[in-house]
């Protein structure tokens, strides 16, 4: 879903989308997998019990990446987050100060990983899990330099 629309201006430009990877799935998947073969083992019960955790941990996990939504404008970042309750968080490209990466190992082989934005006024903004977070840290920077060099009112805005 466009959890954006509504927050960009109708005069703002989306430079870049940035999208939570797939691979927030994965540990849900691998757990799915350890636990049917350990239905051969397990008492059908505990089978039951851990089924139900994964299934619910799966549903918060999949309402987390269908409900996060980030982008960069000309002007400023913005991140959502919520299905019922919203949160939005935004920074100017101005007050952007760090673009910093967590990454793990997984997540260095799978290409996600976290990304930390810090600015003036404003604590972290931390977007987890996000696909290529590297070119999304580049695609910042990037729009940070466009955002100096233009002047305020010119059409780029």
């Amino acid at each position: 879903m466009d959890f954006l629309k509504g927050v960009i201006h109708h005069s703002e430009t989306v430079l870049f989308r940035f999208t939570i990877s797939p691979w927030v799935f994965a540990p849900y998947v691998g757990a799915s997998v350890g636990l049917t073969l350990g239905a051969i083992i397990l008492p059908a019960l505990v089978v039951y019990g851990l089924s139900l955790m994964i299934a619910f941990s799966f549903l918060a996990a999949y309402l987390r990446w269908f409900s996060t939504d980030a982008a960069l404008t000309r002007r400023r970042m913005i991140h959502t987050t919520g299905l019922v309750s919203r949160q939005v968080t935004e920074i100017g490209l101005n007050r952007i100060e760090s673009v910093q990466i967590r990454q793990g190992i997984i997540g260095r082989l799978c290409g996600y990983g976290d990304l930390i934005v810090s600015g003036t006024g404003i604590g972290n903004i931390v977007i987890g899990g996000v696909a290529d977070p590297m070119t999304t840290r580049v695609g910042i920077l990037d729009a940070q330099q466009v955002a100096q060099t233009t002047p305020v009112g010119s059409p780029l805005t």
